[in-house]
């Protein structure tokens, strides 16, 4: 056997190793939370038959399972094939740029496999692997770089394209990198005289997009649709959702690649005329890429996609240079990944060694149950949707729904019939354009007939400017009927109520002073003129700016401090009364708390001449007739109690937990809650046993005041699974409990306790609080 055969035949054993390693045959099962609702919902985007870029607009496309490696039965084959042909790709293109003579390189590819934490340095590094090896095949003849046009060579161009191709339907951010890419491609092989594979390239890519779009059941007409609705979700991102994290990772990175540029240019693409410029065009637009994704929004899953992205374009780049110039380019590669990822809260050896073990127990495990037991992941799906159902279970509605929040997870193991607004969870409504399709959506025949609203923001946003343009819309075609599972209820209205906005004030202010808000018991909207300047706008596009946040005063004191998404601002959101909780939603429809009234705020931002010292405020009554039947309907009224309880003689327990009161963790809580006179949120667990399994009959919360004057409520019972698998009793009666209890007539402190009933006996929580309840300023 000849050495380049050893070469050989552990090349390929590991190219094809690699391959296997990068298919999630043991993909990830649906639970409740913020990312996995929205993968779970992209799933179900494609098997209810919705149409990308027309009912859903998000940045993942509709083989987005792809990338999420989230199960759905409905899109089970299209994740497995297109991994099958993005890991295929990945294989082909490092063979034609390596082989024959640096065939060794294939042996480190499921090393790299084996230290990923996610998929998008793997999918992002395809089209640029395209590039590299058009750059090879399109060489001339007489350069080191050059390889012979065998069909073996065209086979792993073909496939490369195809995944390029099949790449914007995974991730549509993605978009830009396929198709520039591509067309360098195309580029690159036409000047080195291969016009016919150049074509090639280009009609394998463009026929994938559309055999791939088809595939996935989705109309070929609305193609165009999907294509044009990334741009404004690619145009925002670094505005609305940019995070901060260490310098030092930013630093370590920028030296990085241009230390790669330059060593690339110098060592391989110098000489190589036009190809060679168009190489290096690739390279620096890959690394732009590379670097935006990873430290526009810098928390530890984003820069992980920068340092994982190092040792892919090092082993491309390995393939290509001289000795010297590719040992450099190896130790900067892996250099580079080191410091980047080193911040990273859980990096370390022990980590690296577990992502490798779960890599491989995964794929091992994927393949002997699809193998042996091919209705096992079926079953599985089945169970962890009974599981979100059982912890989180949602208002029994009739007919379509959507979910205004995040966990959309709850709403599709309910299996209510979901009809989303387009931008699916509303963070990522950040733009006029995205708002408005959103806004649309309720306007149009296809509006939902229920809808469950919570507020859950990102980044401690104000969540008035979450879906701000739908909030009206939803005060005067929706009624709020219930609160229930934390969600308020809302069913459309038989006749719309009136919307009118009054004449507008103007006024004219500077960020970082406080402007004063027009006084007015009513709603109270505004639109904000920000925009940075010329240097900030640069900034913007090349990084990203620093937040900016915007403080608020309440009548009832308080001061409260979120960030603001300028973008939002000048569209218009609902500045007065303060929307902070669910609770306060409900009580800004029904117009009970005159406490969160807004008297005036200011725009915090740091004076780094990145944004125009003037502020444009348009302030603008908004008239909609309040839900006059909110405290009827969603607060608990006070109410004679059991004699059990009236009598005094109780037992006091030590099973029983305040978790929350007035959306607080009541474990964080140092002094009295301050909450507004109109209702206080309450919630927990209490059993009279939970040794015997002995769950509360009725659960009861009193508020006494410093005269001994008490109030008693009849909260409303809630399952607590995680309560009852705690204490290993499973048939233990429902221990959890909920209230909205309604506080009118009330002032001062007031002290909460928490009774559970069973039997004739009363037993007293030993955790008590107190409430203090503010007043309004005049």
């Amino acid at each position: 056997m000849s050495q380049q055969s050893w070469v050989a035949i552990p090349a390929l054993l590991s190219a094809a190793i690699a391959c296997i390693l990068l298919v999630p045959w043991m993909p990830a099962m649906p639970a409740s939370g913020l990312d996995v609702s929205w993968a779970y919902a992209v799933n179900e985007a494609v098997a209810r038959h919705l149409v990308f870029g027309r009912n859903v607009i998000w940045t993942i496309g509709p083989f987005g399972s792809v990338y999420t490696r989230l199960y759905n039965p409905a899109t089970d084959g299209l994740m497995l094939a297109g991994s099958l042909l993005a890991a295929a790709a990945l294989c082909a293109g490092l063979a034609v740029l390596c082989w024959p003579k640096r065939a060794w390189l294939l042996c480190f590819l499921p090393l790299v496999v084996l230290l990923l934490a996610g998929r998008d340095a793997f999918l992002m590094s395809i089209p640029f692997l395209l590039l590299l090896a058009a750059f090879r095949v399109g060489s001339a003849a007489q350069t080191r770089h050059r390889r012979p046009r065998d069909a073996a060579t065209v086979l792993c161009i073909a496939v490369l394209s195809a995944a390029t191709g099949i790449l914007p339907l995974v991730k549509g951010t993605m978009l830009a990198l396929a198709v520039i890419n591509a067309c360098l491609a195309a580029l690159v092989t036409a000047v080195g005289g291969r016009r016919f594979l150049a074509a090639g390239i280009a009609l394998v890519a463009i026929a994938s997009l559309v055999i791939g779009w088809c595939a996935a059941g989705q109309p070929l007409l609305a193609l165009p649709d999907y294509v044009w609705s990334e741009e404004p979700i690619i145009a925002g991102y670094s505005g609305a959702m940019s995070y901060h994290g260490p310098f030092s990772q930013v630093l370590w990175c920028v030296v990085a690649m241009l230390a790669i540029v330059v060593t690339f240019h110098v060592f391989a693409t110098r000489r190589r005329g036009l190809a060679g410029r168009l190489v290096l065009l690739g390279l620096t637009f890959q690394l732009f890429t590379v670097f935006k994704e990873g430290f526009v929004r810098q928390d530890d899953y984003h820069t992980i996609i920068a340092a994982e992205s190092f040792l892919f374009l090092g082993l491309f780049l390995v393939a290509l240079l001289p000795p010297r110039a590719a040992l450099a380019i190896a130790v900067i590669a892996c250099a580079a990944w080191g410091a980047v990822e080193q911040p990273v809260a859980d990096f370390n050896a022990a980590t690296i060694l577990a992502r490798a073990e779960n890599t491989l127990t995964g794929t091992t495990r994927g393949l002997l149950v699809r193998i042996r037991s091919p209705h096992a992941l079926r079953a599985a799906f089945d169970h962890e949707n009974a599981t979100i159902r059982r912890e989180g279970p949602l208002p029994n509605v009739a007919g379509s729904v959507d979910l205004y929040g995040v966990d959309l997870a709850r709403l599709f193991a309910a299996g209510l019939q979901w009809d989303p607004r387009p931008i699916i969870q509303s963070y990522s409504a950040y733009t006029p354009a995205l708002e408005a399709e959103n806004a649309a959506h309720l306007l149009g025949p296809r509006a939902p007939r229920n809808a469950l609203y919570v507020t859950q923001v990102v980044d401690y946003r104000l969540p008035a400017l979450d879906d701000a343009v739908s909030w009206p819309l939803l005060l005067s075609r929706y009624s709020i009927v219930a609160l229930q599972g934390g969600f308020l209820q809302m069913v459309r209205a038989a006749q719309p109520r009136p919307v009118a906005f009054g004449r507008p004030a103007t006024v004219q202010s500077r960020l970082n002073e406080w402007i004063d808000v027009p006084p007015g018991n009513g709603l109270l909207w505004a639109k904000i003129d920000m925009h940075p300047t010329v240097l900030g706008r640069l900034l913007l596009l090349a990084f990203k700016l620093p937040q900016v946040h915007i403080e608020l005063r309440l009548a009832d004191g308080r001061t409260i401090d979120h960030r603001y998404i300028p973008e939002i601002g000048q569209t218009g959101f609902l500045l007065s009364p303060y929307v902070g909780t669910t609770a306060d939603f409900a009580m800004m429809a029904g117009r009970l708390d005159p406490g969160i009234e807004v008297r005036q705020f200011m725009l915090r931002a740091p004076a780094l001449g990145l944004w125009t010292g003037s502020v444009g405020v348009s302030f603008m009554p908004l008239q909609i007739p309040p839900q006059r039947d909110v405290r009827e309907k969603l607060l608990i009224q006070p109410t004679t109690p059991p004699p059990s309880l009236a009598s005094g003689k109780v037992d006091q327990i030590e099973d029983c937990s305040l978790d929350v009161i007035d959306d607080r963790g009541f474990s964080t809580l140092t002094q009295p809650v301050s909450v507004g006179g109109a209702a206080v949120s309450v919630l927990g667990w209490t059993a009279p046993s939970t040794t015997h399994g002995i769950g509360p009959d009725e659960t009861w919360i009193s508020l006494t005041d410093a005269e001994g004057s008490q109030r008693f409520y009849r909260a409303t019972v809630m399952p607590r699974p995680d309560v009852q698998d705690f204490f290993k009793q499973p048939k233990m009666k429902e221990p959890g409990f909920s209230a909205f209890l309604d506080l009118q007539g009330l002032s001062g402190i007031q002290k909460l306790a928490i009774y559970s009933l069973h039997g004739q006996q009363a037993y007293r929580c030993r955790m008590q609080a107190l409430v203090s309840l503010r007043s309004v300023a005049r």
